[in-house]
């Protein structure tokens, strides 16, 4: 459930809502509303979204998150290993220097099964 459909059944405004959830204003609404307010976020089990909160806060000047994955896929060919495996080195060194959680996953398949 979101604000906005906790706003839809309660005929509050979404900013209301929000105020009465983030107890900003606290006294922005009667005591009935914020009743009914806390009432459905406990039946629907609300909880908020961590990631708009953080964009509202920071505007959209910095990235939320800055994560990295690498997929692999398996391959018997030498030349293929020299080819990529100074770009993934190149990957994990920049990702260090930016501070960004680096993830590598790596594929059961060989390349050569999938063709």
């Amino acid at each position: 459930m979101t604000l906005k459909e906790i706003a839809q059944e309660t005929g509050l405004s979404v900013s209301t809502v929000s105020r009465i959830i983030n107890k900003e204003n606290y006294k922005c609404t009667s005591r009935e509303a914020e009743a009914r307010v806390w009432e459905i976020v406990r039946n629907s089990g609300y909880t908020p979204n961590l990631m708009a909160k953080e964009l509202k806060k920071n505007g959209s000047k910095r990235p939320m998150s800055r994560n990295i994955s690498c997929l692999f896929a398996r391959t018997e060919n030498s030349v293929a290993e020299q080819f990529f495996s100074p770009i993934a080195q190149a990957v994990e060194q920049e990702a260090l220097v930016q501070g960004c959680p680096l993830g590598y996953s790596f594929s059961m398949l060989h390349i050569s099964e999938i063709q």
